[in-house]
């Protein structure tokens, strides 16, 4: 299984670093620390005693302050910094505990922080564990990596293993521009003024991706946030609030219409064209690719000439069949069902000048929404959502299954906001090949394919200098997850236990969260 449950605990992150302590002020309970057992005495020295009992336990379940050896690398460990201001704490069971959304995810060392080539070694073998994590947790954002430019961000999301979704003819309404071949392109370019709405990417259409990324090149000198919502939590209070429309709902599942040209729109925020969209050239092309996919076409001739659209331009009002409003990620290891939909952006922002406000969105069968539930989910997003202000350089990863997201409206300085986007596949097809590879490899977390990135390729050979020591940083608290089996080696290659004790025990002070394997 890709996403286990995973023991989690940061119920005390939002205290910050502490200065660790000869011993923990308070035992921690096995169930925080991720393993099951009694109690030890941390500083018991004697072989086989409790600490290297604990020290077993604490490998076995994913170990903390590992390295690949061999390489040098920085293998599947993973640094989650302080909460982001804007984060919110969410609950995940009561075993469990907490977690800060999004979680926020820095470098560990400073080669990562600083070498690109470096940057993406890490997000490769990396990437099982960051999988988990997106599974589980939803969002994670990369903040302090250097990935500087839109190849970099192309790189970073081969190097996660996200097999590509391009745009083109996907069904897709927004306007965008390709940047770095199909995978990097402009996100939605709609004016600066509007806002928009919440929403899963592509969830209109049949055939919509398992991942998302963003990635700022410039933010915008005032707003711009982006919005995160998850969309379990947004289930729960319209099952609580609205039990019978959400029923009805789920039954009827819904349906979506925009009026489209053959052109693209770009001022409009789903003003693209029908050619790009579907990724055909004529009306008769058009037909033939919907005529078995329960869509229904439209053809407005001149009926839209007072608009100032001829029918040269082909003017179509597309009816998608029936899509469900509800979905389970067949990934989640909690099965959460997941408001996975575009309704609400469909009812406040498909409109323009060729789309009727509140005319985009209907009942399966065809009856209207209701209205007391539409505006009770503009009130729950915006209640159970997180805006994101973004910094140069950052990168959101976001699980389209399980997360919405939005655009808050801003004002562009000297340089205009430019935020970038990749869209992924299902990558776990990947991460199993990745993980057969790493078990008939050479060293633990080795993610050796047979594929070459153009990005080791060129120069990015992985480096062999000795491994780096972790980076101690006096402002964060650190979530450190590693390799199992390799902590208790290097412990005995230290010829003491004492120095890894002391690493336990900060951990125990700071009362991080360990995630399992």
């Amino acid at each position: 299984a890709l996403c286990p449950l995973a023991r989690v605990d940061t119920t005390a992150r939002a205290r910050g670093p502490v200065d660790p302590p000869t011993r923990p002020e308070q035992p921690i309970r096995p169930t925080e620390m991720g393993f099951e057992g009694p109690i030890p005495d941390y500083d018991s020295p004697t072989p086989g005693g409790a600490f290297e009992q604990l020290l077993k336990q604490y490998d076995d379940s994913g170990g903390l302050d590992v390295l690949d050896e061999s390489s040098g690398a920085m293998n599947n460990i993973i640094c989650v910094s302080f909460p982001l201001p804007e984060a919110r704490s969410r609950l995940l069971d009561d075993l469990s505990g907490t977690y800060d959304f999004p979680v926020a995810l820095e470098p560990c060392t400073h080669e990562v922080a600083s070498d690109t080539i470096a940057a993406l070694h890490w997000a490769q073998d990396s990437s099982e564990t960051i999988e988990r994590h997106l599974c589980r947790y939803g969002a994670l954002l990369l903040r302090g990596f250097p990935i500087r430019n839109p190849q970099d961000f192309a790189h970073l999301t081969e190097a996660l293993g996200w097999p590509n979704f391009g745009y083109e003819a996907s069904g897709g309404n927004a306007v965008r521009r390709n940047v770095v071949g199909d995978r990097v392109f402009t996100a939605n370019e709609s004016p600066p003024d509007k806002v928009i709405p919440f929403h899963h990417e592509l969830a209109q259409t049949t055939r919509y991706p398992h991942r998302v990324a963003f990635f700022c090149e410039n933010p915008a000198m005032r707003g711009g946030a982006t919005p995160l919502l998850d969309s379990g939590n947004a289930y729960a209070r319209l099952r609580d609030e609205f039990p019978d429309g959400l029923a009805e709902l789920q039954k009827k599942g819904v349906r979506y219409t925009r009026v489209m040209t053959v052109d693209d729109r770009p001022h409009s925020a789903i003003g693209r064209g029908w050619s790009d969209t579907f990724g055909v050239s004529t009306p008769q092309e058009l037909e033939a690719k919907l005529a078995s996919t329960g869509d229904k076409l439209e053809w407005l001739g001149v009926s839209l000439s007072h608009l100032g659209v001829d029918g040269d331009r082909y003017p179509v009002r597309h009816y998608t069949d029936v899509r469900p409003a509800v979905l389970v990620d067949p990934h989640d290891p909690e099965r959460r069902p997941r408001f996975f939909n575009q309704i609400l952006a469909a009812h406040a922002g498909w409109r323009d000048e060729l789309n009727a406000p509140g005319a985009s969105v209907v009942l399966g069968d065809g009856t209207p929404m209701r209205q007391d539930m539409l505006d009770a989910m503009e009130r729950i997003f915006r209640e159970e959502s997180v805006s994101v202000q973004w910094r140069v350089g950052d990168v959101m990863l976001i699980n389209n299954l399980q997360v919405m997201h939005a655009r808050e409206t801003f004002v562009d300085g000297e340089a205009p906001r430019r935020v970038l986007a990749s869209l992924g596949r299902d990558p776990a097809p990947v991460m199993e090949e990745r993980l057969a590879n790493s078990q008939l490899g050479d060293g633990v977390g080795s993610n050796r394919e047979g594929r070459k990135y153009a990005w080791q390729a060129t120069g990015g050979e992985r480096r062999t200098h000795g491994p780096p020591a972790l980076r101690e940083s006096k402002t964060r608290a650190k979530v450190i997850r590693g390799n199992p089996g390799i902590a208790a080696r290097r412990a005995a290659a230290r010829g003491s236990s004492h120095a890894a004790s002391a690493s336990l025990r900060a951990f125990a002070a700071r009362r991080a969260v360990l995630f399992a394997r």
